[in-house]
């Protein structure tokens, strides 16, 4: 039985994470002390992380400015994001020394994940996300078929949540009903819209294989996270406009009385966070 999963390079104590920031790489960090990981579903997986402190940079879990809502690039899953990014970027071996593909290094980030207590939903789209990735990096046969696929189911179950979601509420800017969601009470609405997306979602998973469960989780997580996303991506889209706008229009001021002083350069930032698990 696995006692220790992350723990201290030397095989002593809990793994202690101190990551320093990257000058001039906004977001980007080193990691100062070494740690060890041995992946829970198979114990001779044993990989130490980073295998150079001077080179190997990570910038924490990559996850895009409008999801940051849904999870933060910083949190619980922050090791399990700092090992990901080593067995990606690092010439890691797995137990029977053949080198660490992608494949394994998404479900190595997956257990991870779950050992660390990121909740069960959170986990599954995690992995999906950086699962995603690597069926379209270079290298995977049928590339331009996953790029279609993943852009398909994007777009249908996307814009399908956000279409339910409109119908949902009774949005004016909206004039078709849905056969399935009609005058009905909300919780039959509610009801019936899930219905259809299990029914879809079902559908769908031939086309993902033996990445069935990749289909499973796009086809539920989409519909729910599209409409958020979207007034998200609306909110932030007002934010730009105005600050441009403000932009324009103050740049043609006349300079203040402190016009003429040097501006003050931007401090140079080597601080040294510690986390422990």
């Amino acid at each position: 039985m696995v006692t220790q999963v992350f723990f201290d390079a030397d095989g002593h104590g809990r793994a202690v994470f101190e990551l320093m920031r990257v000058e001039n790489r906004p977001g980007k960090y080193l990691v100062r002390r070494t740690f060890s990981y041995r992946d829970p579903q198979h114990p001779e997986w044993v990989f130490v992380v980073p295998q150079n402190q001077d080179t190997f940079v990570t910038d924490l879990a990559s996850v895009p400015p409008l999801l940051t809502w849904l999870v933060p690039k910083d949190g619980t899953h922050t090791p399990a994001a700092i090992l990901h990014d080593s067995l990606l970027n690092e010439a890691h071996q797995d137990g029977s020394g053949k080198p660490v593909t992608g494949q394994i290094a998404d479900h190595v980030f997956r257990n991870a994940l779950r050992y660390l207590g990121v909740p069960f939903v959170r986990s599954w789209m995690m992995w999906s996300a950086v699962s995603l990735r690597t069926l379209v990096s270079k290298g995977q046969r049928l590339r331009w078929w996953w790029i279609f696929l993943i852009a398909a189911v994007s777009l249908v179950f996307g814009a399908g949540g956000i279409i339910q979601m409109l119908d949902l509420v009774d949005a004016p800017i909206w004039d078709l009903e849905l056969p399935w969601m009609g005058d009905r009470p909300i919780w039959q609405e509610l009801l019936n819209a899930t219905l259809a997306v299990l029914a879809v979602g079902a559908a769908s998973l031939v086309l993902w294989g033996r990445w069935w469960q990749l289909g499973l989780v796009a086809a539920l997580a989409l519909p729910v996270i599209a409409f958020p996303l979207l007034v998200c991506a609306l909110a932030y889209l007002g934010y730009l406009l105005v600050e441009g706008g403000l932009f324009l229009i103050l740049r043609g001021r006349p300079a203040g009385p402190d016009a003429e002083l040097a501006p003050v350069p931007p401090p140079r930032v080597k601080a040294l966070d510690a986390m422990q698990s």
